[in-house]
């Protein structure tokens, strides 16, 4: 028969976890605990494997960050598959960030620096709607694409809100024109980035 005081043992036996904060993280790679080919990310404080990139993902990571280059005008900065930090816990790498301005931060960009992110999602496509994309809104990243490579289609959200949701949705398929809600001038054909 189990028992309230067994049941409370049972608890209290089991390994509490430690979480990293994004300062612990960078101190590893700093000191070669995580070595410059991990493909990680930081996560709520838990240290997470990324996918391996397909040559799909690649080259619409390619053809966006050129469309976006071609389209900047000095308004923002294009980082591509770079640091991004969201909390004092969470660190992601999105495949694509636009910047604020024209000049270099001197720190990794936090969600008050950029305009809009964008995840391309073949493999990843259940993690980022369902992990990253609310602690995107929790953090107020103003906007998130997230290409669909299985459907040929960017998804975007806007309008972060504290409970982890975004006010709008809309979905864009191969044939349409995506516009930017936070840069009304930045457009985007999804056939040319879906190649």
């Amino acid at each position: 028969m189990v028992t309230a005081a067994t049941q409370q043992a049972t608890v209290a036996a089991e390994p509490e976890r430690y979480r990293f904060t994004v300062e612990e993280y960078h101190r590893m790679g700093e000191t070669g605990i995580l070595g410059p080919e991990a493909r990680v990310e930081l996560i709520d404080g838990d240290i997470v494997t990324m996918s391996p990139i397909g040559f799909r993902h690649a080259d619409i990571v390619t053809n966006l960050s050129h469309l976006f280059v071609d389209r900047r005008a000095s308004r923002f900065r294009v980082s591509t598959q770079n640091p991004l930090e969201i909390s004092e816990r969470s660190e992601f790498q999105p495949d694509l960030v636009l910047v604020k301005g024209d000049e270099p931060l001197g720190h990794h960009p936090s969600p008050a620096d950029v305009v809009l992110v964008v995840e391309v999602s073949d493999t990843t496509l259940r993690c980022d709607l369902n992990v990253k994309l609310p602690r995107y809104a929790r953090a107020r990243v103003p906007e998130v694409w997230i290409v669909d490579v299985g459907r040929d289609a960017i998804e975007r959200f806007t309008g972060p809100k504290d409970d982890g949701a975004f006010e709008r949705h809309d979905r864009f398929g191969r044939d349409d024109e995506i516009q930017s809600a936070t840069l009304p001038d930045l457009r985007v054909r999804v056939r040319e980035a879906i190649r």
